[in-house]
């Protein structure tokens, strides 16, 4: 590689690493405004809107798209044939542009991130039932999820993996990471690392990938803990393929 190439995959880092810094200053904000708040009531007043709710979800949205291209860019160098790759998630599908078929990508991450976001914690758990303001289970309190929430935001979700291997979001990151990343995939993006590592030692191993993929299962974990703390939790919806394009429902991307 060219020092030229060098300097511009130096400079894209660092720009994803700023971008990264200014998503960790909004959570700060959150936080600082969390921590004034005297009651539940008070911290409910201010998380329960839809505003902050978009703006979480904006923030997942945001870290979904850099992830993927940085999936992207290590599978372009591991000599994946792109078109081919968004051709078996999306078939016969005529982009308008060259670069368009990462959006394929793009909705093959956000859709495994968000599987079973309408289940309470996330389903991975068995029995687990719906939790959608038409009955009651177990730990469908929108306080428990408020506090889980609080908790979450308030840490470096880096640092809540390495003290606290076996805890929810644990396990969360590492069954998500199974469901994006397929181990004919990983074997193929991470060939040069020990194929005897356990599956979640090849995506710490690479820094700006793990640090985005953390980050970014950090914010899904984080929005469906605000999702579940709404009464009745917040319903998530799936435009099925073929549906005319709607302003009010879509983005166009």
């Amino acid at each position: 590689m060219r020092k030229s190439e060098i300097d511009v995959k130096d400079a894209e880092v660092s720009g994803l690493r700023r971008k990264l810094e200014e998503l960790q200053g909004v959570n700060l904000g959150l936080l600082k405004k969390l921590s004034c708040c005297s009651s539940e009531k008070e911290s409910s007043d201010v998380l329960l809107t839809v505003k902050v709710f978009d703006k979480m979800l904006r923030d997942v949205f945001s870290l979904c798209h850099k992830f993927t291209k940085v999936l992207l860019h290590l599978m372009k160098n591991a000599g994946w044939d792109l078109d081919l790759a968004a051709n078996s998630v999306y078939s016969n599908v005529d982009y308008a542009k060259k670069g368009h078929n990462r959006y394929a990508l793009l909705s093959y991450v956000c859709l495994r991130m968000f599987q079973g976001f309408d289940l309470e914690d996330f389903g991975f758990i068995q029995d687990k039932s719906v939790c959608n303001g038409h009955g009651s289970i177990s730990k469908c309190d929108g306080t428990v999820y408020l506090k889980e929430l609080k908790d979450h935001v308030s840490a470096d979700p880096i640092e809540i993996l390495r003290k606290n291997p076996t805890c929810e979001f644990s396990r969360f990151c590492e069954r998500k990471y199974q469901q994006i990343i397929h181990p004919t995939m990983e074997s193929s993006i991470f060939n040069g690392l020990d194929q005897n590592q356990a599956v979640l030692n090849s995506w710490k191993s690479l820094g700006l990938f793990y640090e985005l993929f953390v980050k970014m299962a950090s914010s899904v974990w984080a929005l469906h803990r605000l999702a579940f703390s709404f009464d009745p939790p917040v319903d998530i919806f799936q435009v099925e393929r073929g549906v005319d394009f709607s302003m009010v429902y879509m983005e166009d991307v």
